[in-house]
């Protein structure tokens, strides 16, 4: 199998993980149901652009011997960061996003208002959750290798799509979440 192959696989099987269905009772929470549609091409665009970038960030990492935990920072920042670039492109925002390796090693907060980055923080488990059964299947499959290519890129591109599909799926209008949070 080559390495186009492997990726693929990779990639079904983490966006599989993240749909809502009985069999993902624990990972599942993307509905399908986009109340802010972006236009194909724009999704496009962005996956694109998103790939291009995401290939630069994983060869910056390609002198570190990695565990789970590093690739889970790495999985969860870039969400962040897709989420918060779809989010601009939504609201025809300027898009000043950037990526920074270093960045996944400290705070980071996605630039979005605070009632969007609840919607964030209150998936992190499940993002958790699916972060940690792909590298099971990574693994599993003995897909990991050395050549960060073949397995950290696609695991990254599983949360591009999450990120890109999740920003679609918010209501905007709705701060429900971080009124119950204010008053809890």
């Amino acid at each position: 199998m080559n390495i186009k192959e492997i990726q693929q696989k990779i990639v079904q099987y983490g966006v599989s993980l993240s749909t809502i269905s009985v069999e993902n009772i624990e990972t599942g929470f993307l509905s399908m149901n986009r109340i802010n549609p972006l236009e194909n091409n724009q999704v496009l665009a962005l996956s694109q652009e998103t790939e291009k970038i995401l290939i630069q960030f994983v060869q910056a990492f390609s002198n570190i011997k990695f565990e789970r935990y590093d690739s889970g920072n790495i999985f969860q920042y870039v969400f962040d960061k897709v989420v918060e670039v779809t989010y601009k492109v939504i609201t025809d925002s300027e898009i000043d996003t950037q990526f920074i390796p270093k960045e996944v090693y400290e705070y980071h907060e996605p630039d979005l208002p605070e009632y969007i980055q609840l919607k964030l923080t209150n998936k992190v488990g499940k993002l958790g959750i699916i972060h940690c059964r792909v590298i099971d299947y990574i693994e599993k499959n003995e897909y990991r290798t050395d050549d960060l290519n073949t397995w950290l890129l696609p695991l990254l591109l599983i949360a591009t799509f999450i990120g890109i599909e999740f920003a679609q799926e918010i209501d905007l209008d709705d701060d429900s979440e971080m009124k119950a949070f204010m008053n809890f």
